[in-house]
């Protein structure tokens, strides 16, 4: 009786351990932003410093919307600050960026 129980017990987790497999790659296909590495916000600075592009120029390019970037802050406000995520500097560079 002990053996039956045994096996069943272990038909169980073997059938569970299926299912948690296929769970994981079900949530992988449903959630693939899960596995990735959350990107990095630079300042004005740190993406001159990053992309070898002068301060001024980026200044100018987000004007120009020429360069991926966000604002923080209120519309046309001299408060509201610039940020560029990594991941899509790393794009624009990749498609060519900008001829300097």
């Amino acid at each position: 009786m002990a053996g039956d129980f045994l096996g069943l017990l272990i038909d169980q987790l073997v059938q569970d351990e299926r299912l948690v497999k296929k769970l994981e790659a079900r949530l992988a296909e449903v959630r693939p932003d899960q596995n990735r590495q959350i990107d990095s916000c630079l300042t004005v600075a740190e993406a001159s410093e990053y992309t070898k592009i002068p301060v001024k120029m980026l200044y100018t390019m987000c004007q120009q919307r020429t360069i991926p970037h966000f604002r923080s802050g209120k519309k046309n406000s001299k408060k509201a600050r610039i940020y560029f995520v990594q991941s899509e500097l790393d794009k624009w560079m990749a498609a060519g960026g900008v001829e300097r």
